[in-house]
């Protein structure tokens, strides 16, 4: 990525997350990937392997339209790709609530109660609500990847504990012996395998 004078994204961003959880290594890759329609066929070709998606939207009153154009732009790219909304794993963020002139509780609870995705606030800035969204993200993505490959009855991964697993790693880092073989040629841990905007099964797409 390139940094710019307002910090927005010129290209992606790429969180990748590695852990154990029981016998296995576990790779998560967090993709994120700018909203200017110019970036337009970034967001295209990141969408191809998404197994999740987390769609960050302006919290300000202002913007609702703007959010209205980049979700349907992100339902479109992903149709180009042969994926629908409607059976992908997603979340909705509602960022920057500490401006002043932030949507309503009142409005964030009617949109819960309309949207078929889960609804999350965040002030992104001071990492509030952040880590609740991926969390959420992670265990529908979990909960779908599942019913295809019986994570739990074929290699014997938990859900829970999967989601612990995460949730530790983001705010308590492995130590890098932890997930590294040994050195001479130790076994290595069963890999999670997949595609998402960020590749692995467990992956995680970008926000728009």
């Amino acid at each position: 990525t390139l940094d710019t004078a307002d910090d927005r994204t010129l290209f992606f961003d790429t969180l990748p997350l590695v852990f154990k959880s029981g016998n296995l290594k576990v790779k998560l890759k967090l993709f994120t990937v700018p909203g200017q329609v110019m970036h337009n066929s970034t967001r295209r070709i990141v969408l191809q392997g998404a197994d999740a998606i987390a769609f960050v939207a302006d919290s300000q009153p202002a913007k609702r339209q703007e959010n209205y154009k980049y979700w349907m732009n992100m339902v479109e790219n992903l149709k180009s790709n042969g994926l629908s909304i409607d059976s992908l794993p997603c979340v909705v963020q509602w960022n920057k609530k500490d401006l002043g002139d932030a949507t309503t509780a009142e409005s964030v609870a009617k949109m819960r109660a309309e949207n078929k995705q889960p609804v999350f606030e965040a002030i992104a800035v001071r990492g509030e609500g952040v880590v609740e969204t991926f969390l959420a993200l992670v265990d529908l993505t979990f909960e779908a990847i599942d019913k295809t490959y019986l994570l739990r009855d074929k290699i014997g991964l938990d859900r829970q504990a999967f989601i612990e697993e995460v949730r530790r790693c983001l705010v308590d880092p492995p130590r890098i012996e932890d997930i590294l073989p040994p050195r001479g040629g130790g076994k290595k841990g069963s890999g999670a395998g997949g595609s998402g905007p960020g590749g692995d099964p467990s992956s995680m797409a970008g926000g728009a």
